[in-house]
């Protein structure tokens, strides 16, 4: 029989070897963990907060009279301020027009009630997107059960309440408190019921459209900018990642930061059509979307984001009306803002509505080209002159 010392020696032995495997193990998955790829793009919910039994819808917020302001550099209609183009010159069209959408085959979850989902696009280059500023700022509004709906621009330098900070550029909420207080304040700002939200930074939007194969886009007037790198004759052009980033950031266009944030809902509306061209059925949708998760931590469950996914992919793009809030050019300090209008008051209301514009607001460029729509359905065969009959 096994004396009592060797039998506390061989137990003795084989804790020490748990212990080391355990030990490499933890620290295996350590490394691992540190070595995850950090996702560019952030997809997340928000749960509205529940209202008191008592109390009434809050209405839009009144902003006080703001101080007379400066005029805008680019005024509406004139011409952008053009600098030299690169070595190679501006780029000439090299694109299409979207071709008509593939009729879906698949069944649409539309009981949910109308949809907001907050788009943020942070300043960041690369890494964590809450970390950074939000370049552009659009709320994504859809009516399932009519598949209309609305991109509604925010101008970055909106001086808004910030909860907690003050009166400040509604681009810092990102920043001062990630995607939960950046939601927080748009909902404020524009009274709309936001509960999703998408936010990417410059390295997940360039990276994403690289893999869709990148996006055919019509840049709306002759674009020649240092700053952005754009360098854009007028028409449809094929954008990688990388242009598309240069069409969307820049800022010298007539009416400035107004017709960039416009821009940047032409891009949503052109990446759109090429969803509707290129897929028909809930498995496509769901292959566009495992594209996305190579950048993307999802704060939403799978289920609702294919959900969106397919709301998206049956909404037809000319059902999108693509406004950017008015507001005036002004200065709070030394800083150059933006004083949302009351026409941006009538908007959000509009917009909270039904998900859908119906007024007229001002544009900043020639209105968006049509989406083709869904290709007719092939004919059904012409039965045989002898089907049927018997020999």
């Amino acid at each position: 029989m096994m004396t009592m010392k060797v039998f506390e020696t061989r137990v003795g032995r084989w804790f020490l070897a748990v212990s080391v495997f355990l030990n490499l193990t933890s620290a295996g998955a350590n490394l691992w963990v540190r070595n995850v790829r950090q996702p560019t793009i952030i997809v997340g919910k928000i749960a509205l907060p529940s209202p008191s039994p008592s109390a009434s819808p809050s209405p839009v917020p009144v902003a006080p009279p703001p101080p007379p302001p400066s005029p805008p550099s680019d005024p509406v209609g004139s011409v952008p301020r053009f600098t030299k183009p690169n070595e190679q010159g501006s780029v000439p069209p090299n694109g299409k027009p979207p071709g008509p959408a593939v009729p879906f085959a698949g069944t649409v979850d539309d009981n949910g009630g109308l949809q907001f989902v907050l788009v943020l696009g942070s300043d960041a280059r690369s890494g964590n997107p809450e970390r950074s500023r939000s370049d552009s700022i659009h709320i994504l509004a859809l009516d399932p059960k009519t598949r209309r709906g609305t991109i509604l621009g925010i101008p970055r330098d909106s001086y808004v309440d910030i909860a907690g900070h003050g009166k400040r550029k509604i681009n810092e909420a990102l920043r001062l408190g990630g995607a939960t207080l950046a939601v927080r304040t748009v909902r404020e700002v524009t009274g709309l019921p936001i509960q999703f939200y998408i936010l990417t930074a410059f390295e997940g939007m360039r990276n994403v459209v690289d893999r869709l194969g990148g996006v055919d886009a019509y840049v709306p007037y002759d674009m020649n900018d240092v700053n952005s790198g754009a360098y854009f004759q007028q028409g449809w052009h094929h954008m990688l990642g990388e242009n598309s980033l240069q069409f969307s950031r820049n800022r010298h266009v007539p009416s400035g930061d107004f017709a960039r944030s416009e821009n940047q809902g032409r891009l949503m509306l052109d990446v759109l059509k090429k969803l509707r061209a290129e897929t028909f059925d809930q498995a496509g949708v769901e292959r566009w979307l495992n594209i996305l998760l190579s950048e993307v931590r999802l704060d939403i469950s799978p289920a609702d984001f294919v959900r969106l996914g397919i709301l998206a992919r049956v909404t037809t793009s000319s059902n999108v009306r693509n406004v950017v809030a008015p507001g005036r050019v002004g200065t709070a300090g030394k800083a150059s803002v933006v004083y949302l209008a009351d026409e941006s008051r009538a908007l959000f209301r509009d917009v909270a509505d039904n998900a859908i514009v119906e007024g007229s607001y001002p544009a900043y460029g020639p209105p968006p080209t049509d989406d083709p729509g869904e290709a007719p359905l092939p004919p059904a065969p012409s039965p045989s002159p002898t089907q049927g009959l018997l020999p």
